[in-house]
């Protein structure tokens, strides 16, 4: 029987740093192989850029402007799992990383065809914004779409404790 593997979905944010904390002791206690995963969100940038037909100035400063949005990004990628690999180093497991570029929800589950977990963190969109305001935004999370499109079990993670995982 081969060992568990984990997919881990990373990003610079502190839940994603809980979930990879979790995703550690898991795999630790379960001797599995993990896999961190950063996607480069090209998709929102060309979307958050692009115009359907280019106007006054064409769309020569939209191309550029998404080329350097995108080597920007990818230099935060490469920054992230140099560090992620730093820290997994020194957690006594088995573990791998790699960055994807597209759509997050759509990459994530591509890789994790070929994982048995996918691990991902996830924090409440105007958890401490005032009532009135949380009405006026509508986010969608990478965690909700996976919770609609994963094709594999998928643990979110919005904090962790490691006392409540001693006795797994």
């Amino acid at each position: 029987m081969s060992k568990p593997s984990f997919l881990l979905c990373l990003n610079g944010s502190s839940q994603s740093q809980r979930a990879a904390n979790l995703a550690f002791e898991m795999a630790r206690k379960s001797d599995a192989q993990l896999t961190a995963h950063h996607v480069v969100d090209t998709s929102t940038t060309w979307d958050f850029l692009r115009n359907d037909e280019p106007g006054f100035i064409g769309s020569g400063v939209y191309v550029e402007t998404f080329e350097l949005l995108r080597n920007a990004q990818w230099g935060i990628a490469c920054k992230l799992l140099e560090k992620y690999e730093a820290v997994a180093e020194t957690q006594n497991i088995v573990s791998t990383s790699l960055i994807d570029e597209g759509a997050p929800v759509e990459q994530i589950c591509k890789r994790a065809k070929d994982h048995d977990l996918v691990i991902v963190g996830h924090r409440h969109f105007m958890k401490n914004a005032n009532p009135k305001e949380r009405w006026h935004y509508v986010h969608y999370t990478i965690a909700e779409g996976l919770a609609n499109q994963c094709p594999k079990p998928l643990l979110i993670v919005q904090d962790f404790g490691p006392e409540l995982w001693n006795d797994m």
